[in-house]
């Protein structure tokens, strides 16, 4: 049972640092456009 939270948590882990990285990419993406 221990592996199976520990698979869920790093996936859990991995979307969040992807939807990280995609808010940054979208922040900076604004802020470039709006120059």
């Amino acid at each position: 049972m221990a592996d199976v939270l520990e698979g869920v948590g790093a996936m859990v882990l991995a979307a969040g640092v992807v939807l990280a990285i995609i808010a940054v990419v979208a922040l900076v993406g604004r802020t470039l456009s709006r120059d």
